[in-house]
């Protein structure tokens, strides 16, 4: 599960960027879109994490995976500045659909184990997904394929 989050969070944070700034050409666009999905996401996140409690935590994911993944897919026809910001809003949202409901059973369980070795084990299973997926785009080198490994990551959610 950790390997995965490695994955989809380089992903995100790396590649996606990268490919939003080759599309905008400037800093200051990216900047502006940015702000604009972190606020939509924060007022997500807190109606979710209103709701969560009430509902199965799997639930939540096995929803918000497969969506997760079809707009990974998505991200790479993006094309226009409102593309960009449909697709990638969305996106967010679906991930924090997973995340909130992820950590909230993370820290059940580290609280019914050894505290550090479930801190280590996790560290070193999201730093080896991060990993392999700077591996994975060193062999294939184009953007687009980790928009798809992001998307097969996001479809193992629904195994748990």
């Amino acid at each position: 599960m950790y390997f995965i989050e490695g994955i989809r969070s380089t992903v995100l944070r790396v590649f996606w960027p990268i490919f939003i700034f080759s599309l905008l050409g400037g800093y200051l666009s990216l900047g502006i879109y940015s702000t604009v999905v972190a606020f939509l996401v924060a007022i997500f996140a807190y109606f979710l994490g209103e709701y969560s409690d009430s509902l199965s935590k799997t639930f939540l994911v096995k929803i918000f995976a497969p969506i997760e993944a079809v707009l990974w897919v998505l991200r790479i026809f993006v094309s226009s500045v409102f593309s960009i910001f449909l697709v990638g809003s969305l996106g967010l949202m679906a991930r924090t659909g997973i995340d909130i409901p992820l950590l909230a059973k993370t820290y059940v369980k580290a609280s019914k184990e050894d505290i550090t070795g479930f801190i280590v084990f996790r560290e070193v299973s999201l730093r080896l997904g991060q990993i392999f997926v700077l591996v994975f785009m060193l062999i294939f080198a184009d953007i687009k394929y980790s928009f798809v490994l992001a998307a097969l990551s996001s479809l193992a959610y629904l195994l748990i």
